[in-house]
C-alpha cells in the first residue's frame, strides 16, 4: 500500500504538467483541486457512517471490527 502511495506521489507533478498541456487551465485546476476537496469529504463520510453505526444497522448488525 506505502509503495502505491509513493508512486502516485510522485507523479503527481507530471500529471498538472500534462493536464495543463492537454486541456483548459480549468480543466488543470480541477485535477489538482478535486482531490484535495475529495479526500476530506470522503473521510467525513467514513467518519459519520462509524458514529451512525448502530442506527444504520441496528443493535443486531454487523459487528465492528
Amino acid at each position: 500500500m506505502a509503495v502505491a502511495f509513493s508512486a502516485t506521489g510522485r507523479d503527481f507533478e507530471i500529471a498538472i504538467a500534462i493536464a495543463i498541456t492537454a486541456f483548459t487551465p480549468t480543466v488543470a485546476l480541477a485535477t489538482v483541486v478535486g482531490p484535495l476537496i475529495e479526500v476530506p469529504v470522503m473521510l467525513l463520510f467514513v467518519w459519520s457512517a462509524t458514529r451512525m453505526r448502530a442506527g444504520l444497522f441496528g443493535a443486531a448488525g454487523i459487528a465492528p471490527t
